[in-house]
């Protein structure tokens, strides 16, 4: 059997049903195999026409011999605010006009980057949510308090959240280390702590800005040759060299531990476990975060070759 077209003119006053402005869900039984929607219509909203030359239709003319056939209508965003658009496209044919109408919402292009993440509290049990609306009858159930925001995440995609070092490698030099000293320095940081992999410690060990360390031997003690730098000396501060083997060797990190720290979500704490004969068993659970007070009072030399 063929499908049917439904149009529900009842919505055009929503007056009726008392409805608030907001989403709400359209429940249709159908008797028959098939059933269409052909799009939405904007209803109860202030409206605009499209802006001019902003709608784009292919092909704009031609000929069919099928029942069924496709346009594409490109909507061009870039001279729209925010808001709900209407317009109508006038169909000319053999067999007379036929009007479409057509409607469309544009949305904010900035969102934002930044997501709360709320704690909730039952005596020592914690839950963390950004979306407490979706766990309500999960807090309800337990009984959970509302203790506030617990921290901020950036949203995926947001610049300067991915490990980006570029693309265009080069040696690692005193200038490049010393303009991201003075960068951290100029926002408020202190980098006292320089953390780099040992391809990049060799290379900072030839710079003339490494302080000399003078070694008191006694006589009755073997002499040693010092040919490494722990501290290296900037117009911006005295800076401990610390070997990272955990890093990349693009990167080299200028940090200000001050600004650093470990912030516990749930303290450390046990819990008894089902038994095994006469063996107890417990279980520790924590949960902790790496916290930046301030993310630009630290810097790092990128894309070392």
């Amino acid at each position: 059997m063929a499908n049917h077209i439904a149009r529900f003119s009842f919505l055009e006053n929503r007056n009726i049903f008392a409805l608030e402005f907001g989403s709400h869900t359209l429940t249709i039984t159908n008797k028959y195999e098939g059933l269409v929607v052909e799009g939405v219509k904007i209803l109860g909203l202030n409206t605009a026409f499209f802006p001019a030359q902003s709608i784009k239709i292919f092909p704009a003319s031609g000929a069919t011999t099928l029942q069924t056939n496709y346009l594409t209508v490109l909507f061009n965003t870039g001279q729209a605010f925010p808001g709900f658009y209407e317009d109508y496209l006038v169909f000319k044919t053999n067999n007379g006009e036929a009007i479409v109408e057509m409607y469309a919402e544009v949305l904010p292009d900035v969102t934002s980057a930044i997501i709360d993440v709320y704690r909730y509290y039952n005596g020592n049990d914690y839950l963390f949510t950004s979306n407490p609306q979706a766990e309500i009858n999960r807090l309800y159930q337990n009984k959970y308090t509302k203790e506030g925001i617990a921290f901020r995440l950036f949203q995926p995609g947001t610049p300067g959240t991915a490990i980006t070092d570029g693309t265009t490698t080069g040696a690692f030099t005193s200038t490049n280390l010393n303009y991201a000293l003075q960068g951290a320095w100029a926002d408020g940081g202190d980098a006292t702590t320089i953390l780099l992999t040992a391809k990049q410690k060799a290379l900072l060990d030839g710079f003339t800005s490494v302080a000399t360390r003078m070694v008191d031997v006694s006589r009755t003690q073997q002499a040693s040759i010092t040919g490494a730098a722990n501290i290296y000396v900037s117009d911006f501060g005295v800076h401990k060299v610390i070997l990272n083997r955990y890093g990349r060797d693009s990167v080299v990190l200028c940090l200000d531990p001050s600004m650093w720290a470990i912030r516990f979500l749930r303290e450390f704490k046990s819990r008894p476990l089902a038994r095994t004969g006469d063996a107890e068993k417990r279980q520790i659970i924590a949960e902790w975060a790496l916290v930046c007070r301030n993310p630009l009072a630290s810097s790092k030399v990128v894309a070392c070759a």
